[in-house]
């Protein structure tokens, strides 16, 4: 971690370079071998839970959360699945090209297939293009059956639920100097089958897991650049626009607030046995009053004010130092949240409904105030 801004501000060069670290490790005469040919990976992987303990936690002194039933918690989860990745450099190395395609077969969710491609263009030897496109997956799965005892409900049915997929686009355009590297970049992330959590109690009797309806679709752009200021001193500052495009009363208060904007700054100074770190991040304002649907269902505060459309702009700032005593031993210190920001004494996650039901996800900042951390590390 004392390195952690460093390797913050070398985001911008091993971004552009996922191409070259997505192929597969080889020996050097392999490498040579498959820079004219190409290469090829594939492995096989399974997964498998079998869950029906009669107790989730438990002490040599006494027994504790100890389940009664083991037949509501018991679930078994099986996932094999088969990977496959291509890897091709052609125009005299000018353009790489990555492929892979995975294949899960899920006991509960059924067949998964998500393929993904990465282009890299070398303009020159400071200037790249990179374009990816692909799909990845989440199963909704175990949280909902291991925590339904605690929500009033008998069982949890997922009979209609599905994986969550989501499509990706992306374009990057990379410039890399001797003491300056910049990134530009478009995003597209589609998300379908966003999994909802239902309280059908008064029907079925049931929670239910069930998709949304609708998609939920994120377009952002962003730009990172780090400046070398000194063999010792470096600068990255970023930002990020974001768009965000849904049906909210679809989601039925699934979703929780994201920024319209964000900015990161940061200075990293490494020098001798010192390394130090200032990270600064404002965060815009959200969209209250859209991602939490006050259209359907407006929120209170509990004095019967009602809760703000839209939430104020934030800083949050974090810093830390360490020291190499030895090769194996160093010590470090940290403040994060140096200014105490927390969202309560501007807003309370605390809300209630039009028929005064209570709730404390009326959530858009930090909830942690300034805390302090000191410690050591080894080495071996």
């Amino acid at each position: 971690m004392g390195r952690g801004q460093a390797q913050a501000g070398q985001l911008v060069r091993r971004r552009c370079r996922l191409l070259r670290q997505a192929a597969p490790i080889l020996s050097r005469k392999q490498r040579a071998v498959h820079a004219r040919f190409g290469a090829a990976d594939g492995r096989a992987n399974y997964r498998f839970e079998d869950l029906h303990s009669t107790s989730v936690s438990e002490d040599p002194r006494r027994r504790t959360m100890v389940s009664l039933r083991t037949d509501a918690d018991s679930y078994t989860y099986r996932t094999p699945a088969l990977f496959v990745q291509l890897y091709q450099t052609a125009f005299a190395r000018k353009l790489e090209v990555n492929a892979s395609l995975r294949h899960d077969h899920n006991n509960v969710y059924g067949d998964i297939t998500t393929p993904r491609l990465n282009l890299l263009w070398h303009h020159t030897d400071r200037l790249s293009s990179r374009f990816a496109a692909g799909q990845g997956f989440r199963l909704p799965t175990s949280f909902f059956e291991l925590e339904h005892a605690i929500l009033g409900a008998s069982a949890v049915d997922r009979t209609q639920a599905k994986a969550e997929k989501s499509d990706n686009l992306s374009y990057a355009l990379n410039y890399e100097a001797d003491s300056l590297a910049v990134t530009a970049s478009l995003n597209r992330t589609r998300t379908r089958n966003l999994a909802l959590f239902v309280d059908d109690t008064t029907g079925s009797g049931n929670f239910l897991l069930l998709p949304a309806p609708s998609d939920y679709t994120i377009d952002n752009v962003d730009v990172v650049g780090t400046w070398k200021a000194t063999p010792a001193d470096s600068i990255t500052a970023g930002f990020e626009r974001y768009w965000y495009r849904f049906n909210a009363a679809d989601f039925q208060g699934s979703l929780f607030a994201r920024p319209d904007w964000r900015a990161t700054f940061a200075l990293d100074h490494d020098a001798g046995r010192w390394d130090v770190n200032l990270r600064a991040t404002l965060t815009g304002p959200q969209n209250l009053a859209k991602f939490y649907d006050y259209a359907d269902s407006p929120r209170y505060n509990l004095d019967g004010t009602p809760k703000p459309d839209r939430s104020p702009s934030f800083w949050v700032v974090d810093f830390r130092a360490s020291y190499q005593w030895t090769k194996a031993f160093s010590t470090y210190a940290g403040i994060n949240n140096v200014f105490d920001y927390q969202q309560a004494t501007k807003d309370s996650f605390l809300w209630v409904d039009g028929e005064g039901g209570l709730d404390v996800t009326h959530i858009w900042g930090t909830n942690i105030g300034r805390t302090f951390v000191v410690g050591g590390k080894f080495t071996f």
